[in-house]
């Protein structure tokens, strides 16, 4: 399928754009069927529930490691917060410091 938006342009010997071997816009568009449009561009609620249950089922190994990175990230920051339950004001202070000198940083930068 050739669209008119992705003509290149050619340059002449004289550095001019020569666009003599553009088609016409509308026979460009003249070669998309109906059938074309209507895969590549469902707009109704239940297309659009169809489209995600097809990229899901698609992406199943994709979407099954990120929820396994979010699960080890949230136990990692329980696990991280239960450390400092029963600890000193100096040590909580401490760690709000770091905190906060780290994100300062990534500001920074």
């Amino acid at each position: 399928m050739h669209l008119g938006a992705n003509v290149e342009h050619e340059a002449t010997k004289d550095g001019k754009y020569d666009d003599s071997h553009r088609e016409d816009e509308s026979e460009t568009l003249s070669d998309i069927d109906g059938e074309e449009v209507d895969d590549l561009y469902i707009h109704d609620e239940e297309g659009k529930h169809i489209k995600k249950m097809l990229w899901e089922i698609a992406n199943r190994e994709y979407l099954e490691e990120q929820a396994a990175k979010e699960a080890a990230a949230a136990a990692n920051k329980k696990a991280f917060e239960a450390k400092f339950e029963n600890c000193s004001e100096d040590i909580l202070a401490a760690r709000d410091f770091a905190a906060s000198s780290t994100e300062a940083v990534a500001k920074s930068r």
